[in-house]
């Protein structure tokens, strides 16, 4: 069961409308409800040509106004003490003060928008959430602000859908699966797409393309064999599981396919990171979900390859 969740604030309705969602989770699981929000040091210019300076009234101003928006938004959240809300203002480079925030209050779950812009922030929320994924040690839970503003209707996160690939890296998120499943009571459904291949020319004339159909129904086999095998380990733990083989041109297709016409409620993956300091791009099917998908995501990018180097 989930301990604490966090939830990074940006002063707007956008970023705001994750903590219903946050809310919800936490008192369904009795954990703390942590909310943040990073402080940018406010610098101004005395005339064209000056330097830039800091004005300390000015920050401190800034500062205060940031704690008492924080402070409204714990009253809100925590009226009638179903959650315990924890608020403080942080301050550094955006995602890395998250990032330390969470590590620093062993959070078990971050919760955001994919975007946003507050009054206090000078930050997207959609390239801090890029970034979070590679530098998270928890799973983020990103979801998709109504254009609006106004608040979504609270999801019920009863239908998760984990995809899976045959590969270590992706099992590693079972567990956040798991605990998102058993938080709402729900249902885990493990999916495994297999590509349909274009044909394979040969470069000998006279020779025919060697179509995929042939290998396809072996693909199929081995797929439904593997989902069913972690399947079973899972419904051991007395835990209600559904596999589905899903054949589509790319992963992707494939996920979003399913996900409308089954209705899921999350989409649960893993996800590769690579990149420098300053631009991260998901793992391919992570990032065009992440920009695609019409429902909630669960992502992180399990560790697997760090640790056993060290």
């Amino acid at each position: 069961m989930y301990r604490s969740l966090l939830v990074p604030l940006d002063g707007s309705p956008f970023a705001e409308q994750a903590l219903r969602v946050a809310a919800d989770i936490a008192a369904r699981a009795k954990a703390t409800l942590h909310l943040i929000l990073v402080h940018q040091a406010s610098a101004v210019v005395a005339g064209p040509g000056e330097p830039v300076v800091l004005d300390p009234s000015i920050d401190q101003k800034l500062r205060s106004e940031e704690e008492g928006y924080l402070g409204s938004v714990r009253q809100l959240v925590g009226k009638g003490d179903a959650v315990k809300v924890v608020t403080q203002v942080v301050e550094g480079p955006v995602a890395d003060s998250v990032a330390r925030y969470a590590h620093d209050h062993a959070v078990d779950l971050v919760v955001m928008t994919t975007h946003g812009r507050g009054v206090f922030s000078r930050f997207w929320l959609g390239s801090v959430a890029d970034r979070l994924v590679r530098q998270l040690e928890q799973p983020l839970l990103l979801l998709r602000p109504e254009p609006s503003g106004a608040a979504p209707a609270l999801p019920a996160f009863r239908k998760v859908l984990l995809l899976l690939d045959g590969s270590p890296h992706a099992e590693a998120m079972i567990e956040p699966a798991v605990q998102l499943v058993q938080t709402f009571a729900g249902e885990l459904t493990l999916v495994r797409v297999v590509e349909r291949l274009a044909p394979i020319w040969l470069p000998i004339p006279g020779v025919a393309p060697v179509p995929d159909s042939d290998a396809m129904p072996h693909r199929q086999l081995e797929a439904t064999r593997y989902l069913h095998e972690v399947a079973n380990r899972l419904r051991m733990r007395g835990l209600q599981v559904t596999t589905a083989v899903e054949i589509a041109p790319d992963p992707v297709s494939g996920i979003t396919e399913f996900t409308e016409r089954e209705r899921m409620d999350v989409i649960a993956l893993a996800t590769h990171g690579h990149g420098g300091p300053v631009r991260f791009l998901l793992g391919s099917v992570a990032d065009k979900l992440v920009r695609s998908a019409t429902v909630p995501l669960l992502v992180w990018r399990p560790r697997l390859r760090e640790k056993a180097e060290e």
